[in-house]
C-alpha cells in the first residue's frame, strides 16, 4: 500500500508541476520569449556604453566613440565623421544629407530668408559682392560676383586668370581697408 500511496503521490506531483508549467505560460508576457533586437535598443544601450571610461566601442565592424550615455555618439568611418543621437537606435537606412541650392534669376545663391547671399563689407570699385551659385567643379564653394551700379554682373579674376571664390573676398577683405578689394593690383574685374 505504502509502494501505491508513492505512485500516486509522484503522479499527483507531476500532474501540479504540468499545471504549474501550463499556468507560467499563459501569463508569461510572449514578448519575453523574443529575443530583443538591435531595433529595439537605443544606440547607446545597443553598444553597452555604461559611462566615460571606455569612449572606443566597435560593433559590426565599426569604430565609435563617445563621452558617456548621453553624449552624442560618433562613428568614423574612412571618409567621415557620423554623429548618433544615443537615445535612438543606429539606423543606418538615411545615411546621406541631400544639399539643395536656391539661386535667383541672375544665378545669385539665395540665404535661408530667400535673400541674394552678400558678402557683408566687401566691395570692387564700391559695388557689393555676392555669392555666386556657379561653383568650383567638384566642390561646394561658390564663385563671387559683383553686381554693378546698373544692376549687371561681373566676375572678379586674379591677375593670372583664375576667378575669385567667395573665400578669396573674404580673405582680400580682412586685408584690406573698409572691404574695398580694387586696391589689390592682383584683382582683376570690367566694372
Amino acid at each position: 500500500m505504502t509502494e501505491d500511496r508513492q505512485n500516486q503521490n509522484q503522479d499527483q506531483n507531476q500532474n501540479l508541476n504540468q499545471n504549474l508549467n501550463q499556468n507560467q505560460n499563459q501569463n508569461q508576457d510572449p514578448s519575453q520569449d523574443e529575443p530583443k533586437h538591435h531595433h529595439d535598443m537605443n544606440l547607446a544601450d545597443e553598444l553597452g556604453i555604461e559611462d566615460i571610461y571606455d569612449p572606443m566601442v566597435g560593433m559590426d565592424g565599426k569604430v565609435f566613440c563617445t563621452a558617456g550615455r548621453d553624449a552624442p555618439i560618433a562613428e568614423f568611418t574612412d571618409d567621415f565623421l557620423i554623429l548618433h543621437p544615443p537615445q535612438k537606435p543606429l539606423d543606418e537606412s538615411n545615411r546621406a544629407e541631400d544639399f539643395t541650392l536656391r539661386v535667383d534669376d541672375r544665378n545669385i545663391l539665395l540665404d535661408e530668408f530667400g535673400s541674394p547671399k552678400k558678402i557683408p563689407a566687401a566691395t570692387y570699385k564700391g559695388c557689393p559682392i555676392y555669392y555666386s551659385g556657379e561653383r568650383v567643379p567638384g566642390s561646394m564653394t561658390s564663385y563671387a560676383v559683383a553686381i554693378a551700379h546698373d544692376g549687371s554682373l561681373h566676375a572678379l579674376y586674379f591677375d593670372h586668370g583664375r576667378r575669385l571664390t567667395a573665400k578669396d573676398v573674404y580673405d582680400f577683405r580682412n586685408k584690406s581697408e573698409a572691404g574695398e578689394l580694387s586696391n589689390f593690383q592682383e584683382i582683376v574685374c570690367d566694372i
